[in-house]
């Protein structure tokens, strides 16, 4: 399944959000609120939402290149947040999300909704950076 689309305007450059998404701490910040659970050091972050039965292991891939940003997820659901910058300006930078999993198509059915709304809040979260 694959997952596109999801787009933010950053009003910071193209190098200063890519250290900024680098490091996983940081995504407490453009994650909903709603978090019920969040830990993260200088490789991963971990989170879970309330209502949702599951935590999200995210490692930070160690050859991230810019301009793109990728996490793998470690678990029972396998996928890629790719998180691809594209300057615009000086101090514009455009983030296109991508979400990439192998995932069951009875599962795919029960957590595409809310992974599209996940997406749409952390690319409208970020862009309030």
């Amino acid at each position: 399944m694959k997952l596109s689309g999801y787009q933010s305007i950053v009003k910071k450059s193209a190098q200063e959000t890519f250290d900024f998404l680098n490091i996983p701490n940081n995504f407490k910040t453009i994650l909903p609120q709603n978090l019920s659970f969040f830990e993260a050091d200088d490789q991963h972050f971990s989170f879970q939402l309330q209502n949702v039965p599951t935590k999200i292991h995210l490692v930070k891939k160690s050859d991230n290149t810019f301009p793109t940003v990728v996490y793998t997820a470690q678990g029972s659901i396998a996928f890629e947040l790719q998180i691809q910058l594209q300057a615009i300006e000086d101090q514009q930078t455009q983030a296109n999300w991508i979400f990439e999993g192998s995932l069951n198509p009875m599962l795919q059915m029960m957590v595409e909704t809310p992974l599209k709304k996940l997406l749409a809040e952390m690319s409208g979260n970020l862009e309030q950076l």
